[in-house]
């Protein structure tokens, strides 16, 4: 009976031995194998974004919110850090806003969200966001383009496109104001005086005149004149006022000028504008007609000149 358990004994000191020696020999080739690979050999490789998707921006009270997703190869939602680059620009390219910001993984949060009243927890999906100043964003006239780019850790670029953008807009007198701006910009000051009984014609200046109007632009050629009546009763300014360019081309009055059309009492100077159709771009030089019906002969004065 003790010859058995001896023997057993030697049994078991037999398979530790051997499990030793298996060590020595394999073990540190195994270590090296997992040191090289920097993990273990039986980890998933971590998911790196490869698209930019879900994109969204919106005004919540003092801010712009902004939200993305990362998508890897196979659509599955992943957290990532990297660089968001927000541009922002409206319908003419002018930039309203461009700035960076850090993105952490701690940036992103599950959401799920039901499509049917079947479903029990609803779809999964993943959002990154974060937030920025509203006071950093110029104000727009009509909607813009918010361009969204994602520089992940290994410098790839993921870019989304998001049009239609509700900005911040301009109040009525604030496009009023801009539109006033542009010309006194832009246009060309003349200051020539036309006097034929019974008025003295200053034209002071013209130029391309934009308006706007439910987010639209419309351009219009604009002459700003300045008049007095000297003689002794009132008279009725004009019936007529044309432009004919260098090319034979007539434009007529359009709707939208300052100027009052009807009469003007002795010694009232009035000023205003008056606005067109928009020039041709072939036109260098311009002749502006202005005309009052009269008897026997119409009064006209005329003022030539050069763009």
């Amino acid at each position: 009976m003790s010859e058995q358990k001896d023997n057993s004994l030697y049994k078991v000191l037999g398979v530790l031995g051997g499990i030793v020696v298996l060590y020595l020999l394999f073990g540190g080739f195994f270590l090296s194998l997992v040191g090289k690979s920097g993990s273990s050999l039986f980890s998933s490789p971590i998911a790196k974004a490869e698209f930019l998707s879900n994109f969204e921006i919106w005004i919540t009270g003092a801010e712009y919110k902004i939200k993305f997703s990362l998508q890897d190869n196979n659509l599955n939602y992943i957290r990532s850090s990297g660089t968001a680059t927000l541009t922002i620009y409206d319908s003419n390219s002018k930039i309203l806003y461009k700035g960076t910001k850090n993105i952490y993984s701690s940036d992103f949060e599950d959401y799920y969200i039901i499509v049917s009243p079947s479903e029990s927890t609803g779809t999964k999906k993943t959002y990154g966001s974060y937030t920025i100043l509203k006071s950093l964003v110029s104000k727009s006239i009509g909607f813009a383009t918010a361009e969204l780019k994602f520089t992940t850790p290994e410098n790839k670029q993921l870019e989304s496109k998001l049009e239609s953008v509700y900005v911040e807009q301009y109040t009525d007198e604030e496009i009023k104001q801009i539109s006033e701006n542009e010309y006194n910009k832009n246009c060309k000051t003349i200051n020539q005086v036309r006097n034929m009984f019974p008025f003295e014609i200053t034209l002071i200046k013209l130029g391309k005149f934009s308006s706007y109007y439910l987010y639209t632009q419309k351009d219009t050629f604009r002459i700003d004149l300045k008049v007095k009546n000297y003689s002794p009763e009132r008279q009725y300014f004009v019936s007529d006022v044309v432009i004919v360019d260098d090319k034979n081309n007539q434009y007529e009055m359009t709707y939208g000028g300052t100027f009052n059309m009807g009469y003007i009492y002795p010694n009232v100077i009035q000023t205003g504008s008056i606005l067109f159709d928009p020039l041709k771009s072939t036109a260098t030089k311009v002749r502006i007609i202005i005309t009052k019906s009269s008897y026997p002969n119409d009064i006209v004065w005329q003022f030539d000149i050069t763009l």
